[in-house]
């Protein structure tokens, strides 16, 4: 199998150390090619004093754009470890907040990053299961929109110019 038909890591899984590893290996070719760019166009330009703010700029914006994505790994895998420890949707225990949670998950815009959250620890579970009640709560309202939306579009459809 070649490196590019690596398959790629299904959503809500933890990664592999494999995975792990490529990321290493990005983050360090990124803080090396940083490092070679900044030095030749120091010394390309032959002026340091001009060019220093920019080299801090480059340098700081190539070594900190992949730390979120392997800071997301490593709480990805321990999230799991938290889950298994820390279930705030286990049916047996809480049976009317699993409802009201799987009635959360049934609308699709929600459901499309419910892995996602779920993958990256207990703080995040909590804080959608919580995002979840405040959305049941919200129900009567956004049912009370859409009749009005109804009533002004039939208000709308009467109005002769």
């Amino acid at each position: 199998m070649s490196k590019r038909n690596i398959p790629i890591n299904i959503q809500g899984q933890p990664p592999t150390q494999a995975e792990l590893d490529r990321a290493k290996k990005r983050l360090l070719l990124r803080i090396v090619v940083a490092v070679i760019v900044c030095i030749s166009v120091l010394i390309s330009s032959g002026t340091i004093v001009y060019l220093v703010p920019t080299f801090y700029a480059f340098f700081v914006a190539l070594i900190v754009a992949p730390i979120p994505g392997i800071l997301s790994m490593k709480i990805a895998q321990r999230g799991y470890r938290y889950l298994g420890l820390f279930d705030p949707l286990d049916p047996e225990k809480h049976p009317e907040e699993c409802l009201e949670y799987s009635k959360f998950l049934s609308d699709p815009a929600v459901a499309a990053y419910h892995a996602q959250i779920l993958a990256q620890g207990r703080g995040l579970v909590i804080m959608e299961y919580r995002a979840a009640r405040a959305w049941i709560s919200a129900a009567p309202e956004r049912e009370k929109q859409a009749q009005a939306k109804e009533v002004y579009a039939k208000i709308c459809s009467n109005i002769v110019v």
